[in-house]
């Protein structure tokens, strides 16, 4: 039986990087980027990626189709490029995009409509991971044979593990929220505490040194880091726009099941006194910057030791 030919579509940070693993595993791969300088980089460094000038064309050069697209609203755009001609017959397409469940259930409607199958993946895990293939995926949709064939595509090259949740895409898009409910939890728990530290006279830099031994997870050694040094750029994790997207998709699902989630308000409040701060430079600021909400609060200087550049 011979490989599926693969298309990938959205060269962002965490695209760009499992773009690159699906091609170094697999031999080759179709691309596509709006911003077509990306594709064309992509080419230069991987001579076995096929540019495509249109969403179209790659579909229907491509069996399986990842998207990685920045919002809900890209990813409908990008879904209605897709299913606009021809038939699906035979083909998966396979979104990789933190999106609100209703939008994942809308693209599942739309490929079905099409002819094709459709699974939702999104990864847990930041660009640095997305490099060393260390992402955790989360597999939903379509029917058990088609999810174990993905699983197969995407562990070990893209992910070094997967969470395989069932058909019910829904499932697999509350479940990334909730994933990045917990990492904004984290941060906002330490901007909390990091902001204590200086009010109270406690070195960052020590309370920090305690976290590496006290609590050795990745989020929190990452996230420490940051927030102890206020250093955000470059972006480690989301910037700060995509930051609110994901806090706001995880308000509106808190809102809707009636979960008050106190910690993601003082979450949300932070990060939108960041981006003030940050201004037209939000886009190049890592979402951990919300600890500047917590230290302007506090009545301390936002950006810290570090003068804002």
């Amino acid at each position: 039986m011979s490989s599926p030919k693969l298309g990938f579509i959205g060269l962002g940070a965490m695209g760009v990087c499992m773009a690159g693993n699906l091609i170094s595993h697999h031999g080759s791969l179709n691309i596509y980027n709006r911003t077509s300088s990306k594709a064309d980089a992509f080419k230069a460094s991987n001579q076995n990626a096929t540019v495509h000038n249109s969403v179209s064309s790659l579909a229907a050069a491509s069996d399986i189709i990842f998207n990685s697209t920045a919002n809900d609203e890209a990813a409908l755009s990008i879904f209605k490029e897709i299913t606009s001609n021809g038939s699906g017959e035979g083909r998966v397409v396979v979104d990789m995009s933190t999106l609100y469940p209703d939008t994942t259930t809308e693209l599942e409607r739309m490929v079905k409509a099409w002819g094709g199958k459709f699974c939702c993946v999104p990864v847990m895990g930041a660009p640095h991971a997305a490099k060393t293939a260390g992402l955790i995926a989360i597999i939903s949709g379509a029917d058990a044979e088609t999810r174990q064939q993905l699983d197969q595509v995407i562990v070990p090259a893209i992910a070094k593990a997967s969470v395989d949740v069932g058909e019910a895409v829904r499932t697999g898009a509350t479940l990334k929220l909730l994933g990045n409910f917990l990492v904004v939890g984290i941060i906002e728990l330490l901007a909390e505490a990091m902001t204590l530290a200086t009010k109270t006279g406690v070195p960052r830099s020590t309370l920090y040194e305690m976290i590496k031994m006290f609590l050795p997870a990745p989020s929190f050694i990452g996230y420490g880091r940051t927030t102890s040094e206020m250093l955000f750029t470059p972006t480690t994790g989301l910037n700060i726009p995509l930051g609110q997207k994901d806090v706001g998709h995880i308000s509106r699902l808190a809102d809707e099941h009636g979960v008050e989630a106190p910690s993601l308000r003082a979450a949300k409040r932070h990060l939108d006194i960041a981006q003030e701060e940050a201004g037209e430079r939000a886009g190049e600021v890592d979402w951990s910057s919300l600890v500047v909400g917590a230290r302007k609060l506090a009545g301390l200087g936002v950006w810290g030791d570090k003068e804002k550049k």
